[in-house]
C-alpha cells in the first residue's frame, strides 16, 4: 500500500443547472472514478463533498469543491493542510477549451492556461506543483458567435453526447493510471492518444 495520501479533486460548479456542462467535466470524471470503485462522495468538509478511500492500493481523498469554480483552490488547500498532503500528491481534473473534445492531457506543473479554477489553486497554494488531468471540451465553432464563458456553461450538443461518456471513461482511466503507474508513464500513454 502506498502510504502517501493523494487528493483527487474534480473541478466544477455546484448548482444543478451546471450539471453535465463542459465546465463541470472535472466533477463528471471524479464521479466516474468513484462509481468504478463503489465510492460515495457524500461527506462534507471545507465547503466540499469528499470521501476517504483506497483505490488500487492508494489512500485517496476524493474532493468535489462546492465553492464554485473560481474559489476551488481554497477548498482544496484546506484538505492539503488538514491532512498534511504535499501539492505534488494532488491530482486536479478540469475542463480545457484548448484541447479537442474528449482529448486528455496529463500535466505535472505549469500555468493556469486561462482556467480560473486552476488559477484559484495556484493562488491558494503559491506554487504550480500539482498534477492536472486536462479534459478537452473544445472551442465554439466560429459561426456560433458565443462568449467562451457562456460556451463552457452549455451542455454538450446531440452529436457530442453520443461520445462524451466514452471520453469521460477514458479520463477516469487516466486518473487511475496515475495511481497505478505514476505520472510519467501515464503522460507517455495518454498524451500521445
Amino acid at each position: 500500500m502506498n502510504e502517501k495520501i493523494k487528493i483527487i479533486a474534480g473541478l466544477g460548479n455546484p448548482d444543478k443547472k451546471y450539471r453535465h456542462t463542459r465546465h463541470n467535466a472535472g466533477l463528471d470524471i471524479i464521479e466516474a472514478v468513484a462509481q468504478a470503485y463503489s465510492i460515495n462522495i457524500d461527506k462534507k468538509k471545507f465547503n466540499s463533498l469528499y470521501s476517504k478511500d483506497i483505490i488500487e492500493n492508494n489512500r485517496v481523498i476524493l474532493v468535489k469543491p462546492m465553492t464554485y469554480m473560481n474559489l476551488s483552490g481554497f477548498a482544496i488547500k484546506k484538505f492539503s493542510e488538514y491532512y498534511n498532503i504535499d501539492h505534488i500528491n494532488i491530482i486536479v481534473i478540469h475542463d480545457d477549451i484548448d484541447l479537442l473534445l474528449g482529448r486528455i492531457k496529463i500535466k505535472e506543473k505549469g500555468g493556469d492556461g486561462g482556467h480560473k479554477g486552476v488559477r484559484s489553486i495556484i493562488e491558494a497554494f503559491g506554487d504550480t506543483n500539482f498534477i492536472r488531468v486536462r479534459f478537452g471540451v473544445g472551442r465554439p465553432k466560429t459561426e456560433e458567435r458565443i462568449e467562451i464563458s457562456d460556451y463552457v456553461l452549455k451542455s454538450y450538443d446531440y452529436f457530442e453526447k453520443k461520445n462524451i461518456k466514452d471520453s469521460i471513461n477514458k479520463a477516469k482511466e487516466a486518473v487511475i493510471s496515475i495511481l497505478l503507474k505514476g505520472v510519467k508513464d501515464s503522460m507517455n500513454y495518454f498524451n500521445r492518444k
